[in-house]
């Protein structure tokens, strides 16, 4: 009987070419290698070096120079991300955990992605003051943790100490993990990756599971998408790996995938109801749905059509630094500075991935270009990256993230086996810089003046610099100057690419706070003055003016301010909501952008008397109608409160109905006026309004016979039977109507399975009016 040894990750070394030979010995005393006779301090130095990268790349930010908002093309973190944190720590102390909310868009579930970014669970715990300048420090942990977890990965692939520590500053000082802190979902995806990571390497090698159901859980708390985003990147890395070690085999790869599967339902379960809320609203999205996907016109474009010139050239330029193409307002390469790739991850990755091949045999050459291939492949022709993202979308994101991680996984392989080998492919060296140089000088732009001079001279120098440190790591028996000094060029360099990147943003200063600019503008004073003159159980309020001081307006001030509006920002607004603004043509009809900024009702009079808007707040008198609508009741400083006399209540009732189809002829003012007069039902619900009058079209009036007593005499019709509110709650409302004849009692609501209806104590069924709104 014979016994064969199984394969292992410690015996990966036995798949390279040659064989670790010890150095000549030295006449001279050796130079001390801190990380070969202090190995068991180089994680806390390796902390030690993210810390203080962080903190001065970071600095004006962490001492309150500025705030962590950015008015530029990070609008976002101040027109979404801080708004939904405040609104969020502000329910959660009012009403406990998050169900329905009024002030996002006309009601939604507010449950739903309430933990997108799962970090920002200590922000709800510890109040919404506590953001303002708080969420720097979250952004500063998530960078230096996701720096350490990758350490520890690295690590457990058996690479060195030094190499890890190198690899740890390319991960967190990446162009995704800089630039994406300022938008606060990427650094918690690239910790969440780096985790899955170090997950599978542990189980990989000892069997220890406990890491990854955190990672999947963690995951599907925040965005159920990127579990299939982050699984198929984990799939493909498992046979790399499994190649790697010697172990791609149908029992060995079978055994490993059962076994993250497995862990993953775990994982899963834990995520419980979060996950569940969390894909019933991207289903039920505009965009989930397919109403407003981008899809077909996607999926349209040829498979192998390359990327224009711009679109390829700003990738290019972009894995020599993430600002080479400007930053802030002042980018001028494609699309913008966040949406264009994000493949910076350092210039020795650029010229150290090609070396790795050189320490392959032909299986794993041949395993590492098809992995290679494979991520690179979308770079060079966008089908393929459509198609990574299901023809979803035009992105790059996680994306060029996991590009970035391609090279930095070669990259630090290489410099793992250049420093104990004391080899290199010189021929292969002089070609890729030589090579980088040509990328970097090309003339991608028609017009002069779009690279930056300063960044393109930077990356010149440092391809000069690390080629020679890595030229003579080959050629030194101790090179343990060079390993010092090449971490410390890494170091400065992640300083000066992240430095430049974050610190000529335009950022919200303290200043701007106490000149009562963004959310501490004097909306607040008029939206306390309403709250304390009127005590009805719910009405809206409209803005026509945004508090954010970014260059793209805010639309989430009822979040930020404490009212209910009805305009909404967000990547998956409720499906219904925005059917009905389409309906009224308030959204276009399959524009993802009109569905994902949704812009209410402002200036359209007639919708808002129809939807419970009560309150106007204004800057200048510049609607004519408002003269004839509205009363002022006063001014706080700039802001002007208006008071629609025409409002209506959240429940009146329509004995009329008109069919979707014809509905959906008239113009936008006729169906305004129509609207008055009747609701709108599907053409197959019409059996279901027995006892109603169907509106016809010759009973439509043309539109310059509408004058203010006709608005008036409608309005009064509608007033005479409305819902009494009595109770009013996030997720319970309890009213009084009493009817005479048969009626549609129209509740301006948008349609959500969640709500249930009772009249008299008995369940009642809900109907969808126009388009999705709630009637019974």
């Amino acid at each position: 009987m014979s016994a064969k040894k199984k394969n292992t990750p410690e015996k990966a070394a036995e798949n390279v070419k040659n064989v670790v030979t010890p150095a000549p010995a030295e006449t001279s005393a050796p130079i001390t290698d801190f990380f070969e006779t202090n190995a068991k301090w180089v994680p806390l130095m390796a902390f030690g070096l993210l810390s203080l990268g962080v903190l001065i790349v970071f600095k004006d930010f962490l001492f309150f120079e500025k705030a962590y908002f950015f008015k530029d093309i990070g609008s976002d973190s101040l027109n979404y991300s801080f708004p939904g944190m405040y609104g969020m720590a502000d329910y959660i102390a009012k009403y406990g955990l998050p169900k329905w909310s009024w002030s996002i868009g006309m009601g939604q579930s507010a449950f739903s992605f309430m933990l997108r970014d799962p970090f920002d669970i200590f922000y709800y715990l510890a109040g919404k003051n506590s953001i303002q300048y708080g969420i720097i420090y979250k952004e500063a942990a998530k960078l230096i943790a996701a720096g350490m977890v990758f350490f520890y990965y690295l690590r457990k692939v058996n690479l060195s100490a030094f190499t890890a520590t190198v690899g740890s500053l390319f991960f967190s000082f990446s162009g995704f993990m800089i630039l994406g802190s300022s938008w606060y979902l990427f650094t918690s995806e690239g910790l969440i990756l780096a985790l899955f990571l170090l997950a599978f390497e542990q189980l990989l090698s000892d069997g220890t599971w406990y890491l990854f159901p955190v990672a999947v859980f963690l995951t599907g708390i925040s965005q159920p998408f990127n579990l299939y985003v982050m699984g198929l990147f984990l799939i493909i890395y498992t046979f790399l790996r499994l190649a790697q070690t010697g172990n791609l085999n149908v029992k060995d790869g079978g055994g490993i995938i059962l076994k993250m599967a497995g862990l993953g339902v775990v994982g899963l379960m834990l995520a419980g109801p979060f996950l569940l809320e969390n894909v019933v609203q991207l289903l039920e999205s505009p965009r989930g749905g397919g109403s407003f996907s981008l899809a077909n016109g996607l999926k349209a474009t040829p498979m192998f059509q390359p990327a224009d010139r711009i679109e390829f050239g700003s990738g290019v330029l972009r894995f020599f630094s993430t600002d080479i193409l400007g930053g802030g307002r002042d980018f001028r390469g494609w699309r913008n500075l966040l949406e264009a790739p994000m493949y910076y991850c350092g210039i020795p990755c650029l010229i150290l991935m090609p070396q790795v091949f050189g320490f392959l045999d032909k299986k794993l050459k041949i395993t590492f270009a098809i992995f290679l291939g494979i991520w690179m492949l979308p770079v060079i022709f966008p089908y393929f990256r459509y198609a990574f993202w299901m023809f979803s979308g035009n992105y790059y994101r996680i994306f060029s993230f996991f590009v970035a991680l391609v090279f930095i996984y070669f990259s630090v392989t290489a410099l793992d086996l250049i420093v104990k080998r004391k080899k290199i492919n010189l021929i292969t060296l002089i070609v890729t810089i030589a090579a980088l140089f040509l990328l970097l000088n090309y003339p991608y732009f028609p017009e002069a003046g779009v690279v930056n001079p300063g960044q393109m001279g930077f990356a010149s120098v440092l391809l000069v610099s690390y080629g020679a440190m890595l030229f003579f790591m080959s050629k030194k028996s101790d090179i343990t100057y060079l390993k010092y000094g090449f971490l410390a060029l890494v170091f400065v360099e992640a300083i000066f690419m992240s430095s430049t990147l974050m610190n000529d943003r335009d950022a919200l200063t303290p200043d701007d706070l106490e000149h009562r600019i963004s959310y501490n503008d004097h909306t607040n004073e008029a939206v306390a003055f309403i709250h304390q003159q009127d005590k009805s159980p719910f009405y809206r309020i409209d803005k026509n003016y945004s508090s954010s001081p970014a260059m793209h307006g805010s639309i989430n001030d009822a979040l930020a301010q404490g009212y209910y509006g009805s305009t909404s920002y967000s990547s998956f607004n409720q499906e219904n909501y925005i059917n009905y603004l389409t309906l009224m043509g308030i959204c276009e009809a399959g524009d993802e952008n009109s569905s994902r900024w949704a812009m209410g009702f402002v200036r359209r009079t007639l919708l808002e008397s129809q939807n419970s808007v009560k309150y106007i707040l204004t800057k200048q008198m510049s609607f004519p109608m408002w003269r004839f609508v509205c009363d002022s009741l006063g001014k706080f400083n700039d802001v002007i409160v208006l008071r629609n006399k025409f409002v209506l209540p959240l429940g009146y009732t329509h004995d009329k109905y008109i069919k979707e189809s014809l509905f959906n002829t008239l113009s936008m003012s006729q169906k305004d006026f129509v609207s008055l007069d009747a609701c709108v039902v599907k053409d197959a619900d019409a059996a279901k309004c027995a006892g109603l009058q169907e509106f016809q079209l010759k009973d439509t009036f043309a539109t310059n016979m509408f004058n203010p007593d006709v608005y008036t005499q409608k309005i009064a019709a509608l007033r005479r039977d409305t819902l009494t509110v009595s109770q009013f709650g996030q997720t319970a409302i309890t009213g009084k109507i009493n009817l005479a004849s048969p009626k549609i009692v129209y509740l301006s609501i948008p349609y959500d399975a969640g709500w249930t209806a009772k009249v008299d104590g008995k369940e009642q069924e809900k109907l969808k009016i126009n388009a999705g709104l709630t009637g019974l």
